[in-house]
């Protein structure tokens, strides 16, 4: 009775499709469907167009471009298919550079306030203060510019983009195994 029920288990998970993308016969990029936002690059003439995919029309596909312009692509033309992924931004990224500018220009503010405070002075109760102008300076300029970093970052989120499969275009078989 083992044996039995082990081939059939083997056959019943033989037959069931396995997640999105990895069925037999099928690619691991993602099936473009009308709607969707696509970035094309073409060779002849060398450009890259970004729209929303209208659909195939025999061997061009038909993008919207802006809010009246369609444009027809040839999918022989097409080098690189891409699919939007949605727009992130990265407050991380914008707050670490913003910082490090900020950092840099509150130094220098620091460095000339200490140096404008010593100029005027010549009595020996001026004592010029260096490194406390620093600190003061580097830490708000560090602080401002870390918080505008991340302000303009979420003002201007980056579109991700994943690479998508060309219509028309043959892809591997392949064979899944599970046990």
């Amino acid at each position: 009775m083992q044996p039995i029920m082990f081939a059939g288990t083997l056959t019943l998970l033989l037959l069931l499709p396995g997640p999105r993308g990895h069925a037999q016969g099928t690619s691991s990029q993602p099936d473009l469907l009308p709607g969707a936002r696509i970035r094309v690059t073409t060779s002849a003439p060398a450009r890259r167009v970004t729209g929303t995919l209208i659909g195939v029309e025999g061997d061009s596909l038909r993008l919207a471009v802006g809010t009246r312009d369609t444009v027809g692509v040839p999918v022989s033309a097409v080098t690189r298919l891409e699919e939007s992924r949605g727009r992130r931004a990265n407050y991380t990224k914008g707050a670490l550079i913003g910082g490090g500018v900020g950092l840099a220009l509150g130094l220098g503010v620091g460095l000339l306030v200490d140096f404008g405070r010593s100029l005027g002075c010549e009595s020996p109760s001026c004592t010029s203060n260096l490194g406390e102008a620093l600190a003061i300076g580097g830490l708000a300029g560090a602080g401002v510019g870390g918080g505008v970093g991340a302000l303009l970052a979420g003002a201007f989120p980056k579109e991700r983009w994943q690479s998508a499969a060309r219509p028309g275009r043959s892809v591997g078989l392949g064979l899944r195994l599970r046990f």
